[in-house]
């Protein structure tokens, strides 16, 4: 069974987006085997490689919208994006945020 927020109570066009850098192989994705709730029919094969490799994914408002990875330098970071569409400003804000935060975890700085 999938469990899931009512439509209805999302909140107003100007709150945030919800932005989340997801490992590979996180159960988000992982955890179903039908995953057309949390990505678009025929993107299968840009999560998961032929040989079965989960790609860490980038999810907003809980769709999978990309994949990425970080190439670390020194005291910084490059958070490396391959969306599969583009998003809109406030997207594109959170995803900004979302790579920061990771940053901070890793206790460097994101180059851009």
């Amino acid at each position: 069974p999938y469990f899931h927020g009512d439509a209805a109570a999302a909140p107003a066009g100007n709150a945030a987006a919800a932005v989340y850098l997801l490992p590979a192989f996180d159960e988000y994705y992982l955890g179903y085997a039908q995953r057309e709730l949390v990505l678009a029919t025929g993107l299968d094969k840009r999560v998961v490689s032929s040989n079965g490799i989960f790609r860490p994914a980038i999810v907003v408002d809980g769709q999978i919208v990309g994949i990425w990875r970080s190439v670390r330098k020194g005291s910084s970071v490059r958070v490396q994006l391959e969306l599969f569409d583009g998003l809109d400003s406030a997207g594109e804000r959170a995803l900004h945020q979302a790579m920061e935060r990771y940053a901070a975890f890793l206790g460097a700085s994101v180059v851009l």
